[in-house]
């Protein structure tokens, strides 16, 4: 029978600092996400996104509207404009993996068109250049 040593339940100080890299990096991403998107199509997605939460109030105590879905159709587009919104929609779906899963794809579809829609187009070194030459 060998003898081994017991481990540490610790982590090494790198994986603490891969783990902070991570985060960071997800965090710069998700700010990328939302300036891709015009100011214009920005200012839109924060008012239909509200119209549509205000419909689903309105649609949990009238008949003939589908309450719970219009509301969690309105945060999602809430989410593609505000973080809060996507912190507090990630937090109400903890419960529900599937469901976050499928909102969540619905929301990188909806983002991906709108960028292509009416998104801002990222300047280049070389537009930089071509703007600053003399004709």
């Amino acid at each position: 029978m060998s003898h081994e040593e017991p481990s540490t339940a610790s982590a090494p100080p790198e994986a603490g600092a891969d783990e902070e890299e991570l985060l960071r990096q997800r965090i710069r991403k998700r700010l990328q996400e939302h300036q891709e998107l015009a100011l214009w199509m920005r200012a839109l997605l924060f008012l239909v996104g509200w119209l549509l939460v205000l419909v689903g109030i309105a649609g949990l105590v009238l008949p003939g509207i589908q309450g719970v879905l219009t509301l969690v159709a309105g945060a999602a587009v809430l989410s593609l404009v505000s973080e809060i919104a996507y912190k507090v929609m990630r937090w109400s779906f903890q419960r529900w993996p599937r469901g976050w899963r499928k909102v969540s794809k619905w929301r990188r579809k909806l983002r991906t068109r709108l960028v292509k829609i009416g998104g801002r187009r990222r300047r280049t070194a070389q537009d930089e250049v071509e703007n600053d030459e003399i004709p």
